[in-house]
C-alpha cells in the first residue's frame, strides 16, 4: 500500500477518452429512436401567458411538441415528487414535469419537442413561441427570506422551506464573559458534483 502514496495511478478509461475514442449513450445509433429537445425559460420568474407550438409542429421530421397539459394523461401526477429523507413536507416544492403556467428559474423546461434527429428537434424548439408576463424574482437566498420579498412561486406563501435551531452549551454566558468577541459572516455558494456524463442506457 505504501508504494501507492504519491504514485501516479493509471486510469483504465483515460486512453480512449483522450484519443477521442470514448463511446457514450448518444453515440449508439438504434433504428427508430427519436430525439428530444426542450424549450426553456429565459426568465427567472414569469407567468406563461401563451405557448404557440404550431410552427414547430409543422416542421418536417417533428413527431410531437408537448407542454405539461399534453403529457398529463400519461403522468401519475404533474410533479416529479420524491420522498424527503428528513421528513420535511415538500409537496409543493418539487418541480413540475414541465412548467405549470409559471416559471421560477432560468432554464425551467416549458415544452418538449420530439423529432427524428437532434438537429430537427433543436430547430423546432427554436420555433416555439412563448409569451411571458414577467414577475419579480430573487436570486440571493439571503434576500429571499426577507418578509417583504415575493415568493418564488405563486402557490407558496414563503421562500423558507424549513428552519433548524442548533445549540450547544450556554452561548450567551460564554460571550458575556469573553474578553474579545469577533463577528464574521461566511457565504458559501451552492455546490454539487457535475459529472461529464451520468449513467445511461440504450436498448431495443
Amino acid at each position: 500500500m505504501n508504494t501507492l502514496i504519491g504514485a501516479g495511478i493509471p486510469r483504465l478509461e483515460d486512453g480512449p477518452l483522450l484519443k477521442g475514442h470514448g463511446r457514450f449513450v448518444d453515440d449508439i445509433a438504434l433504428p427508430g429512436v427519436l430525439q428530444a429537445a426542450f424549450v426553456r425559460s429565459p426568465h427567472p420568474h414569469a407567468l406563461i401567458a401563451r405557448v404557440d407550438t404550431r410552427a414547430a409542429a409543422a416542421l418536417p421530421g417533428v413527431d410531437a411538441v408537448l407542454t405539461l397539459e399534453g403529457i398529463v394523461p400519461v403522468l401519475a401526477q404533474r410533479r416529479m415528487v420524491r420522498h424527503s429523507n428528513s421528513g420535511i413536507p415538500l409537496g409543493r416544492l418539487w418541480p413540475f414535469a414541465l412548467a405549470d403556467r409559471e416559471v421560477s428559474y432560468v432554464g425551467e423546461p416549458v415544452a418538449i419537442v420530439i423529432a427524428e434527429d437532434r438537429y430537427v428537434a433543436e430547430d423546432a424548439a427554436a420555433l416555439v413561441e412563448v409569451e411571458y408576463e414577467l414577475l419579480p424574482a430573487v436570486a440571493d437566498c439571503r434576500n429571499a427570506i426577507a418578509p417583504d420579498v415575493a415568493a418564488i412561486r405563486r402557490e407558496l406563501n414563503s421562500n423558507v422551506v424549513t428552519t433548524f435551531t442548533v445549540a450547544y452549551g450556554d452561548a450567551d454566558a460564554a460571550l458575556a464573559e469573553a474578553a474579545h468577541i469577533f463577528h464574521e459572516e461566511l457565504w458559501q455558494h451552492r455546490g454539487s458534483g457535475h459529472p461529464i456524463e451520468c449513467r445511461g442506457l440504450a436498448g431495443r
